[in-house]
């Protein structure tokens, strides 16, 4: 159920972006990822961290749910929206009137296909990373490296054990680096639960929508050409010591720089 809510919330919100704004997936998909990471700063700054999980995850089911409403109302010519579009009267059409109403449904679904949403195939593709890089870490992963017992994954337990951003008292090192990939980590556990399989998926799910929005900017549509940019370029990871294989996962520096 929790999944569910955040895969609901995620889809509202990336809709919303990519409408309002005007931009294609790969950079609202980001934007998305950004806006997670700084509104709950903000509320973890005043001490609301889960609220602030509360308060996105329902903003994100607003905006899918309306998002929703606008797309009825622009495919569906038999239905009329009465007052601020939360009812929905259906005309007393004859028998004919209703099958012409459904042709109509279809040619604008037919359009909609072919133009407005001719990219949402291809945007699915983008999920097979994700789904390798879930598969790949093991179901009993355990932080073992030094990276991880000295700040990022020290960092995120005590965020998600506390609800709340850790302090100049708080018994580790390199507080001073701002928690960006620990918030959207903590909002991720907030609906998947805790375990560093979760944790380090959440991680790669934070690295990789990065490189979507980089990808995704050198090709003017979706297609399948920006699909294999960014598949390959998930291989470039590889290069720079970003291994499964190990018990450990080190994001150092070079990471940064992608």
């Amino acid at each position: 159920m929790k999944l569910t809510l955040f895969l609901i919330s995620t889809i509202g919100y990336i809709s919303l972006i990519g409408s309002r704004l005007g931009v294609r997936f790969p950079t609202a998909q980001f934007l998305y990822v950004s806006l997670v990471v700084i509104c709950l700063y903000a509320f973890g700054v005043f001490g609301f961290l889960q609220a602030g999980v509360i308060v996105i995850t329902f903003g994100g089911l607003c905006a899918f749910y309306f998002n929703a409403i606008n797309c009825v109302k622009r495919v569906c010519p038999f239905i009329r929206a009465e007052g601020n579009g939360d009812e929905f009267l259906f005309r007393n059409y004859s028998l004919m009137r209703e099958v012409g109403s459904w042709l109509k449904v279809t040619c604008r679904l037919t359009w909609l296909r072919n133009h407005k949403f001719k990219n949402a195939g291809w945007n699915i593709l983008y999920s097979i990373p994700f789904i390798i890089l879930y598969n790949l870490i093991s179901e009993d992963y355990l932080f073992t490296g030094w990276d991880e017992f000295s700040h990022w994954a020290l960092s995120i337990k005590i965020i998600y054990e506390s609800d709340s951003l850790y302090l100049n008292a708080t018994p580790m090192m390199y507080k001073q680096y701002p928690p960006a990939q620990q918030l959207f980590q903590y909002y991720c556990l907030q609906f998947a639960g805790w375990s560093e399989k979760n944790v380090l998926f959440a991680q790669g799910m934070f690295l990789l929508s990065s490189l979507i929005c980089v990808t995704g900017t050198l090709f003017k549509n979706t297609s399948f050409l920006a699909i294999v940019t960014f598949i390959a370029s998930c291989v470039v990871l590889y290069y720079f010591g970003y291994d499964l294989d190990r018990k450990s996962t080190r994001l150092n520096s070079s990471h940064a720089n992608i």
